[in-house]
């Protein structure tokens, strides 16, 4: 069998299995061997996987336009360093900054079109939740349907 090394690490969590040695970690393999991965697996939900895969992407976008902000503010302070090269960091961080809009827009819109609008809007409404949390708690919950309040803090 196949297993996501992210399953594991998880499953650590949900057991408040603190340690990590040889021993608990074959203990752990062969708990979730013994699992009905019916529900308690990867994503099943095709909607959930989407929606994985496109913060997935925004992620490594996201990662990539804080280091050029990092490069650029460093090299802003080079006297020699040529004006156009600066030119070229801005445009390629504002290009990676809309691209960012766009991953997070268009993941929106996957949501609504398969029709979980209004599951979308709920997560929005909390206070202090914006696009990015909201679309992850959607992953999330609907990977882990039936996750009582101990495993959603766990993980």
């Amino acid at each position: 069998m196949a297993i996501n090394p992210r399953a594991i690490h998880h499953l650590r969590n949900l057991e408040q299995i603190r340690s990590k040695s040889d021993k608990s970690d074959s203990q752990l393999l062969y708990a979730y061997g013994k699992m009905d991965h019916e529900g308690n697996s990867a994503p099943k939900d095709a909607l959930a996987r989407k929606v994985s895969c496109a913060l997935a992407l925004y992620g490594i976008v996201q990662r990539n336009r804080i280091a050029l902000q990092g490069a650029f503010d460093a090299l802003r302070h080079e006297p020699l360093l040529p004006k156009d090269f600066l030119k070229l960091l801005e445009n390629e961080i504002s290009h990676l900054l809309s691209l960012e809009k766009e991953i997070l827009r268009r993941t929106e819109e996957i949501i609504v079109e398969e029709g979980q609008k209004e599951t979308l809007e709920l997560l929005r409404s909390v206070p202090g939740i914006g696009v990015v949390l909201a679309l992850h708690l959607y992953a999330f919950f609907v990977t882990f349907p039936n996750a009582n309040r101990k495993e959603i803090a766990a993980l």
